[in-house]
């Protein structure tokens, strides 16, 4: 069985994203603090594509489905501090969330016509219909 060192360097053209813990995780240097997530690349979606699909009611209303297999695929790629990625699993729920939706706003916020908006879909005071809320948020 091979084992795939995921290269955990950051150039200097990436957007970072540092999540603040709510609740300090044991690490092995210490307390971990903070996650810091990068973002995707062409060598991180190429492989496995978005990590949830869009689809529409029958209204039209946009309904984002979160598929858990390929956000894990991202988060264990993109996970920059702490650097062993399995140190977080001990987070709580909340620090969870706020990890996965980080994630998840790389790819909301790089959808077309989207470029101008810095507002988090779950947190947005505008329509769902510009950014949807992934299922589960």
């Amino acid at each position: 069985m091979t084992v795939e060192t995921i290269d955990k360097r950051i150039a200097p053209w990436m957007t970072t994203v540092t999540i603040p813990l709510t609740r300090p995780v044991d690490g092995h240097r210490g307390e971990i603090r903070e996650v810091i997530l990068r973002e995707p690349t062409w060598g991180d979606v190429m492989p496995v594509g978005n990590p949830y699909t869009i689809h529409h009611s029958p209204e039209g209303v946009p309904i984002v489905v979160e598929n858990p297999a390929i956000i894990e695929h991202y988060l264990e790629r993109c996970v920059v501090e702490p650097m062993h990625y399995n140190l977080l699993t001990n987070c709580n729920l909340r620090d969870a969330l706020r990890v996965r939706q980080a994630l998840l706003d790389f790819f909301l916020n790089a959808e077309p016509g989207d470029a101008a908006s810095n507002t988090s879909p779950g947190t947005s005071s505008s329509s769902s219909a510009s950014h949807p809320t992934p299922s589960g948020a």
